[in-house]
């Protein structure tokens, strides 16, 4: 077990400044890499339920590892612009086991599925794309290049090939900041999920990044969309993970998941 205020000083003495400049964000993403690898720490001082996958393991585990994240409010200079939702949402403890927020490489995650932000011709493209591309290896581009593209808004599915990943949804979400087309992209990704009965399933932040649409506000559309999803079909989904890698998202979503999945 190791002791969390003799772990933290010995971290801060090996940090480079760049981190030391932001100590709170920093002991964040390490914790969640701490539990990647199994290293357990006290979590008093947390205060948002979230869990990391150890990527050496299979996913359906019964000592899932939870922890809670730190509140990044004061280490973040751009703050989100927090939604305001029409509704206040109960808390629901069944819910929340169902949602995980996930700090690193989405290629890593051995599950029944990941989603890959695609292109419309569904060709390798660059960012997480790429990636998954990159990892999976050259039989993904040979399966994608026979589903002949990929409207906006929709789903299609291939094996994983070298990933540990079964299975990859691939998904086109909006080029233009349109909202209807981001919900479409995740609801069409988890009904094929669905569909194929597959339990586990990890996004990628969809339509971010290069194509524009804003990351706190992608946040408010996606996790109440995730969570209406869950209420409607609570059993046919075991874990639905938010693969976080940018500190604007792990802040927006920090943000939302406080409102929307309550404890």
């Amino acid at each position: 077990m190791m002791e969390e205020d003799s772990s933290q000083t010995k971290l801060v003495k090996k940090m480079p400044k760049f981190m030391a400049a932001a100590p709170s964000f920093w002991f964040f993403v390490l914790e969640c890499h701490f539990q990647l690898y199994g290293i357990t720490a006290d979590d008093a001082k947390f205060n948002y339920v979230i869990s990391a996958l150890r990527r050496d393991l299979k996913y359906k585990l019964p000592n899932y590892a939870f922890q809670k994240s730190l509140d990044l409010e004061k280490s973040l200079k751009k703050r989100p612009r927090i939604p305001k939702f029409p509704k206040k949402f109960a808390v629901d403890a069944s819910l929340n086991t169902k949602v995980s927020l996930f700090i690193g490489d989405i290629t890593a995650l051995k599950i029944d599925c990941i989603v890959n932000a695609a292109n419309s011709s569904l060709l390798v493209g660059g960012g997480v794309d790429g990636a998954i591309h990159r990892a999976a290896g050259p039989s993904l581009r040979e399966e994608c290049m026979t589903l002949g593209g990929c409207r906006t808004g929709d789903a299609k599915i291939t094996h994983g090939y070298q990933l540990p990943a079964r299975t990859v949804i691939h998904t086109v979400g909006p080029v233009n900041g349109d909202r209807t087309d981001l919900e479409n992209a995740y609801r069409s990704s988890l009904n094929l999920a669905r569909e194929h009965k597959l339990r586990s399933i990890a996004f990628p932040c969809i339509g971010t990044g290069v194509y524009g649409f804003p990351n706190d506000k992608a946040a408010g559309v996606v996790i109440p969309l995730v969570r209406e999803i869950l209420e409607s079909k609570p059993f046919d989904f075991d874990r639905i993970i938010f693969c976080l890698f940018l500190p604007i998202d792990i802040d927006a979503y920090h943000c939302v998941m406080r409102q929307v999945f309550p404890l």
